[in-house]
């Protein structure tokens, strides 16, 4: 039996203060004209549809609905402009401090679905307002860039207690991907110049933080939040209506699943990750599946496609596998140095941030998956998937 979630039923999770883990509308090519002088052309028409409110054409219906109070909500979400460029400071390899900022930006997106999904012109446009103020005052611009990296998360050697620098150019890049799938949502609200303003700032948001983050997902042996960044690939392209550059990230991305992702379900190297392999699992899981839905919406439907598809089946049924039998889960062992063997430091559950995982296993797979008391307990009080920035209860109520 599924607990009731947020947006009328939600999972939530209450994890304390430190956590975890050129617009187209298709290429047109000209042929030489032919011998009688009559000029043809092919049309090569992209596999690209964009929905109106970014991952839905149109989010409707109460699963998409917040409780919270409206005013001290903007409040809430306008002290992002307290972070400073190093607010992981009490963080390290292990645990990232991201609370004060991803409850933020969560925030943001309860009460932008709830605008969107109640017709609420006046409180759109306040939301809007905000994303601009933030905007003007360059909100995390500065902060550390993945090309400033000097140094490795756990010190290359499996040190839990060492800096990971990574984390701040990460969990950064979420939170502007977190304000366009705002900005998406709310896009018939802006004015010409709010939306200038909003432009500018995403085009220097995208360059320096969603893209690189993104590009290196594409090389690495894991998955993780976002669709390992590339969520913030296709926000920013919806916001740009540029259909090419969508269609790219997603048959990218689709590759970068295809290798990661083993027939027999485990994610390289998320499925290896010491006493956190099971949550790292069902947290890349979670981001996958957040993906595919997105990228089905867009036009390219990753459950159906042959080399894919089974392998998306496959980690649901580790994910089962783990719930039911945990140390046949564990039993493959570990790789690399980026864990931790200590007891102390397991989380043999499912991820607390997994909000949308158990919807999509029984909506795309049929499979109801036992939830431990755990998962339960630590996931009561959150309100937004910060694993893929919407939750799967408000998708499948629009559809």
């Amino acid at each position: 039996m599924q607990p009731s979630r947020f947006f009328v039923s939600v999972v939530s999770i209450g994890l304390g203060s430190l956590l975890s883990a050129c617009q187209t509308t298709g290429e047109v090519s000209s042929n030489p004209a032919s011998p009688n002088n009559t000029a043809s052309t092919n049309v090569v028409e992209s596999k690209i549809s964009f929905p109106q409110d970014y991952f839905v054409e149109s989010i409707s219906g109460e699963s998409c609905q917040s409780s919270r109070d409206f005013d001290a909500g903007i409040t809430y979400v306008r002290q992002l402009e307290t972070l400073g460029p190093n607010w992981n400071a009490k963080g390290n390899s292990l645990t990232v401090d991201h609370n004060d900022m991803s409850k933020r930006w969560a925030a943001l997106l309860e009460l932008s679905y709830t605008a969107a999904a109640t017709n609420n012109a006046e409180q759109s446009k306040e939301l809007i307002r905000t994303l601009v103020y933030l905007a003007e005052n360059k909100l995390l611009l500065d902060a550390l860039k993945t090309n400033d990296i000097k140094s490795r998360c756990y010190a290359g050697s499996g040190d839990v207690k060492a800096k990971c620098p990574y984390h701040i150019p990460q969990h950064t890049s979420f939170t502007f991907t977190a304000m366009l799938n705002a900005a998406n949502v709310l896009n018939e609200h802006t004015t010409q110049q709010e939306r200038s303003v909003l432009e500018s700032y995403f085009a220097s948001a995208y360059a320096d933080f969603i893209k690189p983050l993104a590009s290196s997902g594409l090389r690495a042996q894991s998955f993780y939040e976002f669709g390992d960044g590339g969520l913030g690939v296709l926000a920013y392209a919806r916001f740009t209506n540029d259909k090419s550059l969508a269609e790219s990230e997603i048959e990218s991305r689709k590759n970068a699943l295809i290798r990661v992702i083993n027939d027999e379900g485990y994610i390289d190297n998320n499925s290896y990750r010491g006493v956190r392999a099971y949550w790292y699992h069902t947290l890349g899981a979670n981001s996958a599946y957040g993906y595919a839905l997105v990228a089905r919406e867009f036009g390219i439907d990753f459950f159906r496609d042959p080399t894919l598809g089974p392998k998306l089946k496959a980690l649901a049924e580790k994910i089962v596998e783990g719930t039911v039998d945990y140390k046949k889960f564990m039993s493959k062992g570990n790789r690399g140095t980026n864990h931790s063997k200590d007891p102390e430091d397991a989380r043999p559950h499912m991820h607390q941030l997994a909000v949308s995982l158990p919807t999509i296993l029984k909506r795309e797979f049929g499979i109801d998956v036992p939830l431990s008391s755990a998962y339960i307990r630590k996931g009561r009080n959150e309100t937004i998937d910060r694993i893929i920035g919407f939750n799967a209860d408000c998708y499948y109520a629009s559809k």
